[in-house]
């Protein structure tokens, strides 16, 4: 973390009048940034020996969907009171005038991060513990009785895929800066093969995944889902599908300057184990139909983000630590094992 120097007394005056738990005298307001949370700034809060988490709206969009402070906000207040681990939420503040954006201050959880889900480190009993905890999460989240939780602007239930698809593809319209055929056949391939299964939707947290859970510092235990930004209404596959991508993501192609995207270290279960295990815990059973759609949705989604990233930073929108070229090279070949992997030729 760094620390920040910004003129900070609006923010020290506003949380002296607003959050309950905040320390009321004079002792200094530290504030830190985490290197994790790019797509919307989050900083630690610190004074007089408490701590606070303070997440605001990113100043411009990286990826599609993303940054609405506010679902996340609202989402995570609705699964705290389900008993769903997630951070404390204390306020949300929409007056852009105190940090330059509205934001939300949660409670400050002290646990792991893993941001190389490889797990690099970790005790080698704790990996198949760690990944089945990440999967009974999963299956507990879309156990909730949505009806019962107040979730109300998070979206609409009618077509989940199709929203997510038109989404998408628009987006990727946008900011496609070199033809690709491959890429529109995706998508062609995608709209035909939708299924219809009536499954109801869930909470579609949208980047599920090992690094966005807050882990026991010594347990293999999940202490909280953050990272909520891009919650909405989704089919229960795809946030699975999510979560497995990375046992065919191709070794070749890996360029994350943190860790591995793919699964590699000894210990992971296979995805056939955490899929039988989702199946047990809700209901399903194997083979899951139209797995090949979604992990063909998921892969054009990874493509998606980081064609807007690429099309963000080359006309000066923000900064991300890695470069264009790294992220444009990576276009072309995840077209082609996108379609590969749905049975595209």
């Amino acid at each position: 973390m760094e620390e920040q120097t910004f003129d900070s007394s609006k923010l020290h005056d506003f949380l002296k009048k607003n959050l309950v738990d905040f320390p009321k005298g004079d002792g200094e307001l530290r504030i830190f940034k985490f290197r994790a949370g790019t797509s919307n700034p989050t900083f630690l809060l610190q004074k007089n020996g408490k701590d606070f988490v303070l997440r605001h709206k990113a100043t411009f969009q990286i990826y599609a969907g993303f940054h609405k402070v506010d679902v996340e906000h609202r989402i995570m207040s609705a699964l705290g009171e389900a008993s769903f681990p997630v951070p404390k939420m204390y306020l949300f503040c929409e007056d852009k005038s105190i940090m330059g954006q509205e934001f939300y201050v949660m409670e400050y959880i002290k646990g792991r991060q893993f941001p190389d889900a490889n797990l690099p480190g970790v005790p080698a009993d704790q990996p198949k513990a760690i990944f089945e905890a990440a999967i009974r999460a999963l299956a507990q989240l879309q156990s909730l009785d949505t009806d019962q939780l107040t979730l109300e602007g998070i979206g609409d239930k009618e077509d989940v895929l199709k929203q997510r698809m038109d989404m998408l593809f628009e987006a990727y319209k946008k900011t496609e800066r070199k033809s690709n055929p491959k890429a529109h056949r995706l998508m062609e391939w995608l709209r035909d093969k939708k299924p219809n299964d009536g499954k109801k939707p869930v909470i579609h947290h949208e980047d599920f995944r090992i690094s966005n859970i807050l882990w026991h510092p010594n347990e293999s235990q999940a202490l909280a889902v953050i990272d909520w930004e891009g919650a909405c209404w989704g089919h229960p596959f795809e946030d699975l599908a999510y979560f497995c991508f990375p046992f065919h993501f191709p070794a070749a192609l890996e360029f994350m300057p943190a860790g591995k995207i793919g699964y590699y270290s000894e210990g992971i279960p296979s995805e056939e184990a955490l899929l039988s295990l989702y199946c047990d815990l809700t209901g399903n059973s194997l083979p899951l139909p139209n797995w090949k759609f979604f992990l063909g949705l998921v892969f054009f989604r990874v493509i998606v983000n980081i064609q807007t990233v690429v099309s963000q930073v080359s006309d000066g929108g923000g900064e991300f630590p890695l470069t264009i070229k790294s992220m444009s090279d990576l276009l072309e070949p995840l077209v082609e094992h996108a379609c590969t992997i749905v049975g595209l030729q």
